[in-house]
């Protein structure tokens, strides 16, 4: 999927995909394959930001939540969100590496 997306030049998420394929051998091509059906749509990385982070802590814990994330098509990329990454730093500090 990556080649298609990098050599076939797709760069609007949401987009249907058709493909046909072809043999090839020494003599030369065979026939096109029939066109796909629209089952292959581009996704990209999230373009909605998660937004409104509230923090709470109880005696040994914080917890960190937010109000809104990325619910739309055009939001999500075109793709489920399957996880979240978290940064965290002392207000004076500096972030440390990603965490999920």
């Amino acid at each position: 999927m990556t080649d298609l997306m990098t050599q076939g030049g797709f760069s609007v998420a949401g987009t249907y995909i058709k493909v046909r394929v072809l043999a090839s051998n020494t003599y030369g091509p065979g026939s096109y394959s029939t066109t796909n059906v629209n089952s292959v749509v581009y996704q990209t990385a999230p373009t909605a930001d998660v937004t409104t982070v509230i923090l709470s802590k109880t005696k040994n814990t914080v917890t960190a939540t937010w109000t809104t994330s990325p619910t739309t098509l055009v939001g999500t990329g075109y793709a489920s969100i399957t996880h979240y990454l978290y940064r965290y730093k002392e207000s004076s500090g500096t972030y440390g590496s990603w965490s999920s």
